[in-house]
């Protein structure tokens, strides 16, 4: 193998084939930034990494209180019905007598007594 260079095909073959001579065209056309930046680029790729794994483990937290958050709601929502019931109990005489007067035509109703409440 010759290093003589005549043309530009002689250049080019002479960057593909000496791994010596292609660092030293490197060091000479390139800035450090640009030199170092693959060992940069590394770098972050592991910060990243790390990161988004520390991530993944605090979403696993977040999905965990989520689900008890989940149950919890759903026994308010329980209880909430439950009070709901009570409270259309409650009501029951004043919205039947509406509901009776409404009906027929009654002027008003008044309840008297009523074994074992509503």
């Amino acid at each position: 193998m010759t290093n003589e260079i005549n043309t530009k095909e002689d250049l080019l073959r002479l960057w593909h084939e000496d791994d010596e001579f292609r660092v030293a065209s490197r060091r000479e056309l390139l800035t450090n930034e640009l030199l170092e930046l693959p060992e940069k680029f590394a770098e972050n790729a592991k910060q990243v990494d790390s990161q988004l794994k520390n991530m993944g483990a605090r979403l696993d937290g977040v999905e965990t209180r989520l689900d008890r958050v989940e149950t919890r709601l759903e026994r308010v929502e329980i209880d909430v019905d439950g009070l709901r019931g009570d409270a259309l109990e409650g009501k029951a005489p004043t919205h039947l007598c509406q509901l009776l007067c409404d009906t027929l035509n009654i002027r008003r109703v008044q309840v008297i007594w009523m074994p074992g409440g509503f």
